[in-house]
Order: structure tokens, then C-alpha cells, then sequence
């Protein structure tokens, strides 16, 4: 693995989670009706992807693999199946307590923002 990408949550309310997002410096990369998509000012992909639920809740992480090939192991490992995930490549697996964790392959990542200015 090449690390952490996002986490993925649910949540009752978008706009009050999109809220508390922009108080920790996150911006609103994409937003649908049903999913919130946060980001960071680097060049990268997703920080939180918080999805429309009916109650506030942790769904699981998705981690970055470090090659393609990775995912056809895990994939084999597992049983699993690798699938088109947003323009990448995704294998959903699940940890021993039963929360789905998902590891991508080729998403594609957001150019970087200009930085704020600092707080005096």
C-alpha cells in the first residue's frame, strides 16, 4: 500500500458536514445530492467522501495502492474482484470487525489550490 487516501462516512445532513469540513479547512470538491466530496489544498485526491445516511456513522478507509498489479493480488488474495472506481480502480474487502475497506489504483487527483494566507 501507498497509504491513506479518504475516509468514507454517512451522514444525515451534507450541508451541516460540509459546514464542519470548511471549518478544518477542507473545500467542497465535487457535491451531488447524495455524496459530498472533501478536499485538502494539495494535489490529491479526496480527503472525505461523506455520503447522504440516515444516521452520522464511520463507513471505512480507502488506501492507496502503489501499483495496479497490487489489486489483482489483493483481489486474488481475497476473492475479491477489481472494478472501475472513480477513473481508477478499486477492490472492496472487508477487515475482521466487518467494516468495508476499499484500496484504489489511478484515481485521479485534484490540482493543488493556492495556500491561505497565515493567521496573525
Amino acid at each position: 500500500m501507498a497509504g491513506l487516501a479518504w475516509l468514507e462516512f454517512e451522514k444525515p445532513d451534507l450541508d451541516r458536514a460540509g459546514r464542519f469540513g470548511a471549518d478544518f479547512g477542507f473545500t467542497v470538491a465535487d457535491r451531488t445530492p447524495e455524496t459530498l466530496v472533501l478536499r485538502g489544498r494539495q494535489a490529491a485526491a479526496a480527503c472525505l467522501v461523506v455520503r447522504r445516511g440516515p444516521r452520522a456513522r464511520f463507513v471505512g478507509p480507502v488506501f492507496h495502492a502503489a501499483e495496479r498489479g497490487d489489486l489483482d493480488r489483493l483481489a486474488r488474495g481475497t476473492g475479491g474482484t477489481v472494478a472501475a472506481h472513480q477513473g481508477g480502480h478499486a477492490v472492496l474487502l472487508r477487515d475482521p470487525s466487518g467494516f468495508p475497506v476499499r484500496v484504489v489504483h489511478g484515481v485521479p487527483e485534484f490540482p493543488a489550490l493556492p495556500g491561505r494566507a497565515r493567521c496573525r
